[in-house]
């Protein structure tokens, strides 16, 4: 990992406070949360890794930039993201006090990202760099990010998988907005529907929605609806059950846990329902199925 915003002390001084972070996911992402207090701006070096955040702010201010072309005012809205891209100096001023939610994502983690996708160049992600932009998309996967690993709300290896996809969707998002909207050409038509089904393979025992699954394909939910059902012939709901039942099959064949255990483990929220979905798919109970010896 390089430099990332627990050095920026060094450079904000007073007016930069590391209120909580931690780092996630095999890409060895830095999620954390900045305070700070009204300046009257100074240089601040580049960093070593790519940092996407959130103006988490409840009303607008101004902010000053300079990054070696001229001074910049720009005035923030609520909610704004900002993407900082490697190797950026940068003079910045802000008249306010302010908390800034980011991730700092490695440069080493973006070009092997951008390679297997088929891209190659990491030129767009400069280019779809800015300050101050408005994207519900980027905005919901830092704060989700942010908030569950600085808040302890994080269970186990299985959120690691969500935080480097959710790295990918950010990435993504700025190739597009760096012109190279040929990137999910390039990897194929159902790309951002093997990044669902991914997610769901890996959180099938817990609670899944159709805004997460389209949040991880990085699509609207009638979109991805659509999309889903053209790539794998079910409906995202019915995938959903025909999986979890599958794997719940495999361990009434493999195990002699009790069907109540299996029921929980795999995702269903009672063993009586479980048993009317599983009798309904398969034309037997839990029970009978394992008596029988299927």
């Amino acid at each position: 990992m390089g430099r990332f915003f627990e050095h920026a002390m060094i450079d904000y001084g007073e007016c930069n406070r590391i209120v909580a972070h931690a780092t996630v996911g095999r890409s060895r992402t830095w999620v954390s949360v900045a305070a700070c207090k009204p300046n009257e701006g100074r240089w601040l070096r580049g960093f070593d890794d790519l940092v996407v955040g959130i103006f988490d702010v409840s009303k607008p201010f101004t902010m000053e930039r300079d990054r070696g072309d001229g001074l910049e005012r720009l005035r923030i809205k609520p909610g704004s993201v900002y993407a900082i891209p490697w190797g950026c100096p940068r003079f910045a001023a802000w008249n306010g006090t302010y908390r800034f939610p980011s991730v700092a994502v490695p440069r080493s983690w973006v070009r092997g990202f951008l390679t297997e996708g088929g891209v190659g160049s990491e030129d767009a992600i400069v280019e779809g760099s800015r300050l101050a932009a408005e994207d519900s998309v980027i905005a919901v996967l830092v704060r989700r990010l942010v908030d569950a690993h600085t808040n302890g709300r994080v269970i186990d290896d299985l959120d690691d998988l969500y935080c480097d996809q959710a790295m990918g969707l950010i990435v993504s998002a700025l190739m597009r907005a760096g012109g190279r909207r040929e990137f999910h050409a390039a990897t194929g038509p159902h790309w951002r529907i093997r990044r669902a089904i991914d997610y769901v393979e890996a959180r099938y025992q817990q609670p899944l929605t159709l805004d997460d699954m389209a949040l991880a394909a990085g699509l609207s939910k009638y979109h991805f609806s659509r999309m889903f059902k053209s790539a794998t012939g079910s409906s995202p709901h019915e995938w959903v059950l025909q999986h979890r039942l599958g794997k719940a099959r495999e361990l009434l064949m493999s195990t002699r846990r009790p069907v109540v255990d299996i029921a929980r483990s795999t995702g269903f929220a009672s063993a009586s329902r479980f048993g009317e979905l599983f009798r309904r798919h398969f034309g037997k109970t839990p029970r009978e199925w394992r008596d029988a010896g299927f």
